[in-house]
């Protein structure tokens, strides 16, 4: 009985990220106005907008896209960034590589420390105290900002090592 709940969940799951995935696709394609004229502004020459919307793919129909966009998913091909023109990582990095653990469920905050809220702050470590296995990934470039994240993390009852601090990345993996 629990298999066969569990292959309806994950059966669920597929259909409803297949449906969201079509819907999010068919509404950011009928919005106004061409990706190609955002990427390039409103300075470009309509045979750069041309060249830019053949380059994307973005001259196919509808459904080709799709189904190239679900293939490239797929196949672990992320492409390159529309706004730097750098390739995407096509090796995703091990979670023990990046300082996670290999299971359990990742919050993240990579805005500056700055912008870290005490009564955010407060609310994440609640809930690090009161799920189990979760960690949060923050960036804090600096030590000290590090050291203070730890200790204000000790002061409301959650082991600092809890706290996983992410490194700066080159620009493809900071992509991926």
């Amino acid at each position: 009985a629990l298999t066969r709940y569990l292959l309806r969940r994950v059966v669920l799951l597929l259909v409803t990220m297949a449906a969201a995935s079509v819907i999010v696709f068919v509404v950011l394609a009928i919005l106004p106005g061409k990706p190609a004229e955002v990427i390039l502004g409103t300075q470009a020459t309509p045979s750069a907008v041309r060249e830019l919307t053949d380059k994307l793919g973005l001259d196919k129909p509808i459904w080709r896209q799709y189904v190239d966009w679900v293939g490239g998913i797929v196949s672990g091909h992320l492409g390159t960034s529309y706004i730097s023109g750098q390739p995407i990582a096509s090796e995703l990095p091990a979670r023990s590589a990046l300082g996670l653990p290999e299971s359990g469920f990742v919050y993240a905050c990579f805005n500056q420390v700055y912008k870290i809220e005490p009564e955010v702050f407060a609310v994440w470590m609640r809930i690090l105290a009161r799920v189990p296995g979760i960690v949060l990934w923050l960036y804090a470039s600096r030590s000290a900002a590090r050291e203070h994240l730890a200790r204000a993390a000790a002061d409301l009852g959650v082991d600092p090592a809890r706290l996983v601090f992410g490194e700066t990345l080159a620009k493809p993996q900071h992509l991926a």
